[in-house]
């Protein structure tokens, strides 16, 4: 977790990196192989409290996953475009942006809490396989 020192905004980002996997991944060439990763692991469940914020402050949880943001299935979709034409890449741009987002209230006291499951990885992603995320943008409104 960290905060701007110019803005007071906090971001955290948390990752689920299996216990089943206990090597660093190579990178992988094909969907497929890709896909294998994406299957393995297990998930577990993240619990965050952070205390001394702004009462009844909102902030935003953006989750990133196989269903939110992931654009693979979609390239998959579209024949793997080597060089996707501009509609294609507008169309996989929105896609990555429609990550799963909520937003949460600090209660009176000033403190945020956070609890759910933490799936492992994530799809693929130009090649490469990416961890499942959560991306807490905690951008704290005042108020």
């Amino acid at each position: 977790m960290t905060r701007d020192s110019k803005s007071g905004r906090l971001t955290a980002i948390a990752y689920n990196y299996p216990r089943e996997v206990p090597q660093a991944l190579n990178v992988t060439s094909s969907v497929k192989a890709a896909g294998a990763i994406v299957d393995s692991g297990k998930a577990r469940h993240l619990s965050l409290r952070i205390t001394g914020l702004v009462p009844d402050s909102s902030f935003l949880i953006e989750s990133l996953d196989k269903t939110h943001g992931n654009v693979v299935r979609s390239w998959e979709m579209m024949g793997q475009p080597e060089t996707p034409t501009r509609e294609q890449t507008q169309a996989l741009r929105s896609l990555a942006w429609a990550t799963n987002k909520q937003l949460l209230r600090v209660d009176s006291s000033g403190t945020l809490l956070l609890d759910r499951e933490l799936e492992p990885w994530v799809g693929p992603a130009s090649g490469t396989t990416m961890r499942k995320r959560i991306v807490c943008s905690l951008a704290c409104s005042q108020g």
